[in-house]
């Protein structure tokens, strides 16, 4: 037994035969999974509390001697067969047949249905050619039915698929480290190293088929124990948007404490090695909780955007666990495990009804995002820079809000898909097809990992697009003035606008552009901001103005 069974609640057990195959696991939640084999020590069956999930089948099928034959997956929850997969072989081991049959399936059209694939080889051993079909239509109405399909592998001579040149002159020092070689494309890669340490420092990949921006050359620094303290890119300078240089400090233990240049982190940790601060790629900084008493003590169990021991604080993730320390929640998705520990079910928690982020004015009515308008964060039926600067706002955030916060794909968080999706809409709903002046940097990716905090690429300068002639633009007036006057001033029609749909967000200018009422009547409140995000006094001017080019 390894660990042995100690009373810790999160102890695995471990029994072996005397061969020294496991042959039975108990796991924190008492789930038992027992292994058996055959007289050749090959695997047989496996259960999970006492029902089957695997069955293997060896000897039986053509040429199967020494071979697995058939493989049969089970349904936990109910013990029913769901998959069954027989193979088939020549006299030299090679699968000629493999067929897979489903059964006990929610989609009655797949079961009884037979997957068929073939393959065909010459003396050599290549494949020569790969024929897929189903044999059977399955249960259902109208059932499965694949149309035959044959891959044919053809061969310019033995043994070689073509003369391509991948790689060339590759040279090595004398302790087989790579010093350069050329690719077949003409570029040529460098390599060297300290002569008394042997550690890489440079990096160099030219050739005339590259493009500036594409060539690389990069130097490494590192400290006594061997960690990188500086990356330099010899190739570029300082102002170069493909400019490289990067620096590392660590802690006394090798941790790694910052990064700063191309890219820019901070880290902390705690006693037991757990982080407990990030901040990675923007000022924001991510603070993780622990529960010390907790099973799984070096999980996290939330994180914040503010010290959560500073005082009260809403964290931007929460995370539950089981006995056997899988993830059950993230606050957003629930999830499922099997009796085996398979991830088998996740359920997201969000709610269709959107809550305000704010309490809403009693003097305003928040409007709606419209369906089928993707970017429209403020749903005034236009994708412009206001909703930019929504989903800037949002950024890195979970949310349940939708596209009032900049989640227009509403899988829960503000991120680059939905910068994407707001860039490819871009100008939809306004009058000509206004293009952002500024070039766009590299959209940021979500990772998979819940705990792990998204990193967002520097987000570019809010894009101001040029109106066409006709274009609807918004203007923000501090004058007093009434929309018309403020949108003769630039040479325009004025068009009465109603209340901002916007009212809901903080920091939002919430009242209607009238052409003919005067602003200045409005009092101040949190949501009436002026460009210095404090308000100006009790007779607030700004107001939003929708002006029309004159034709």
């Amino acid at each position: 037994m390894s660990p042995s069974m100690s009373g810790d609640t999160n102890s695995w057990r471990y029994e072996y035969d005397l061969l020294g195959n496991l042959v039975r696991q108990t796991n924190p939640k008492g789930q038992i999974s027992v292994l058996t084999y055959d007289n050749l020590y090959r695997l047989t069956r496996k259960t999970v509390n006492g029902t089957t999930l695997l069955e293997n089948v060896y000897d039986t099928c053509t040429n199967g001697v020494g071979r697995l034959c058939t493989t049969s997956s089970f349904n936990l929850a109910n013990g029913q067969k769901i998959k069954e997969v027989t193979s088939e072989y020549d006299q030299r081991g090679r699968i000629t047949k493999s067929q897979t049959r489903l059964s006990n399936m929610p989609d009655s059209q797949l079961n009884t249905a037979i997957f068929e694939t073939e393959f065909a080889y010459d003396q050599g051993g290549r494949v020569l050619t790969t024929t897929n079909r189903t044999t059977g239509t399955g249960a259902g109405t109208p059932g499965v039915s694949i149309p035959e399909e044959t891959l044919t592998h053809t061969y310019n001579r033995p043994y070689a698929v073509g003369l391509s040149n991948y790689a060339s002159n590759a040279r090595f020092n004398k302790y087989g480290q790579m010093l350069s070689f050329d690719y077949g494309n003409g570029v040529n890669a460098n390599f060297r190293y300290n002569d008394e340490n042997m550690r890489l420092t440079l990096i160099a990949i030219s050739g005339n088929t590259l493009a500036p921006e594409e060539r690389l050359n990069l130097s490494y620094q590192y400290d006594p124990i061997g960690n990188i303290t500086r990356i330099t890119d010899n190739a570029r300078s300082a102002t170069n948007p493909f400019y490289l240089t990067q620096n590392y400090t660590y802690d006394a233990i090798n941790r790694l404490r910052s990064a700063g240049g191309a890219y820019s982190a901070n880290y902390s940790y705690d006693d037991i090695n757990n982080i407990n601060q990030k901040q990675e790629g923007t000022p924001q900084i991510f603070y993780y909780a622990y529960s010390a008493g907790a099973a799984y003590y070096h999980r996290p169990s939330g994180i914040y955007n503010s010290p959560p021991d500073a005082g009260p604080s809403t964290p931007v993730y929460t995370f539950t666990y089981d006995q056997i320390g899988n993830m059950t929640s993230d606050g957003l998705v629930t999830y499922t495990y099997d009796a085996d520990n398979r991830l088998s079910q996740a359920t997201y928690n969000i709610s269709t009804t959107p809550t305000p982020t704010s309490a809403v004015s009693p003097t305003a009515t928040p409007t709606p995002t419209p369906a089928g308008t993707p970017g429209d964060a403020n749903g005034d039926g236009a994708v412009d820079n206001a909703d930019y600067t929504i989903w800037l706002a949002h950024y890195n955030q979970r949310t349940i809000n939708g596209s009032r916060d900049g989640d227009f794909n509403s899988n829960g968080i503000v991120d680059g898909v939905d910068y994407t999706i707001w860039r490819n809409n871009y100008g939809r709903g306004v009058t000509g097809t206004p293009t952002p002046t500024v070039a766009i940097t590299a959209t940021p990716t979500p990772t998979s990992a819940p705990t792990n905090t998204p990193t967002p690429t520097p987000v570019p300068a809010t894009p101001t697009p040029t109106p066409a002639v006709g274009a609807t633009i918004v203007l923000n007036s501090a004058t007093g003035l009434t929309c018309r006057t403020v949108c003769s001033n630039q040479g325009k029609s004025c068009t009465t606008v109603g209340t901002d749909s916007q009212a809901s967000n903080a920091g939002a200018i919430i009242y209607s552009g009238s052409c003919i009422t005067l602003t200045s009547s409005m009092t101040c409140d949190a949501r009436m901001n002026n460009a210095g995000q404090v308000c100006s006094g009790n007779q607030a001017n700004w107001t939003r103005c929708r002006c029309v080019s004159k034709i």
